[in-house]
């Protein structure tokens, strides 16, 4: 698994963060999933290949919702950063897998699945089982089965696109993810708290692409919470600092270049600390290798 998808699905394993999702996109924002009966649901399952072989499946975030010591719901939640023109048939492996667990189980209860698109575009793949055998199903030898045929169908959350008002149902730090997303530059936090910044940043910078954002990480470890305000802060500065390097590793080479000087020489001349000087040393060697 990447580490963008590791990132994506970190953020969700927080039973608030969660239960949030789900109540905001399914429940109209009500309260119905409570993050204090969610339990984690396997995420890896098997099947038999063509080539006969085992393999393994994996999704994102699974949970069980548990009353009374007895399963009443499993929600299943799948991170998509591009469309993917088959992912019905992925949902039906993933259901199917769980349905399949139930028949050596005392108890039964339904299974649902949903794609959390991240996309900048929209989602233009088919949505159901008969949408994707659409040509098949001209064929007459196909076409009098049809109405045999089980139309899995794909519910898919274009979560760049939601609209403000059901982007206000997030109370999680979700909330903070999707409004930032649809905010663009324009984005303000106002006074939002975040539980989980560690993983909020690493989710936004699996989204994004934005090395500060990773970089950031490292500054605020060990703190439980953070407001949103002074984490862009810290980004901003964060942006200041870079701009400040760049300019710095520029003047190095131009030193290096001019004065037929070596990358310490240069950088004793612009009285670069001696504990910073085999931090810019790397840098300013990548970036005459890069040309």
């Amino acid at each position: 698994m990447g580490q963008n998808d590791l990132a994506q699905k970190n953020l969700l394993l927080y039973p608030d963060v969660f239960a949030d999702t789900i109540n905001a996109l399914f429940h109209e924002g009500h309260k119905i999933v409570k993050e204090e009966e969610l339990r984690h649901a396997p995420t890896e399952s098997f099947y038999h290949a063509i080539d006969g072989k085992l393999k393994n499946q994996l999704h994102d975030a699974a949970m069980y919702v548990v009353k009374e010591n007895q399963v009443k719901i499993c929600y299943m939640l799948e991170n998509q950063m591009r469309v993917e023109r088959k992912m019905v048939l992925r949902k039906a492996g993933y259901e199917g897998a769980v349905y399949r667990r139930q028949f050596e189980e005392k108890e039964v209860y339904p299974v649902v699945c949903a794609v959390l698109y991240w996309g900048k575009g929209h989602w233009k793949s088919p949505y159901s089982i008969k949408e994707l055998l659409q040509k098949k199903l001209t064929d007459n030898s196909v076409k009098a089965a049809e109405n045999y045929i089980d139309d899995i169908r794909l519910q898919v959350f274009e979560m760049t696109h939601l609209p403000q008002e059901i982007r206000k149902r997030f109370q999680s730090d979700m909330r903070v993810v999707v409004d930032y997303l649809a905010g663009g530059k324009n984005y303000k936090p106002g006074h939002r708290i975040l539980k989980h910044p560690e993983a909020f940043l690493q989710m936004i910078y699996a989204l994004t692409g934005d090395l500060r954002y990773e970089e950031l990480i490292d500054e605020i470890k060990g703190k439980e919470t953070i407001g949103m305000c002074e984490l862009l802060d810290k980004y901003e500065n964060r942006g200041i600092k870079k701009g400040e390097e760049n300019t710095l590793i520029q003047n190095i080479i131009s030193l290096m270049t001019t004065m037929g000087w070596t990358a310490d020489q240069a950088m004793a001349a612009l009285r670069v600390p001696k504990k910073r000087q085999e931090h810019y040393a790397g840098k300013v060697e990548r970036k005459i290798a890069q040309g």
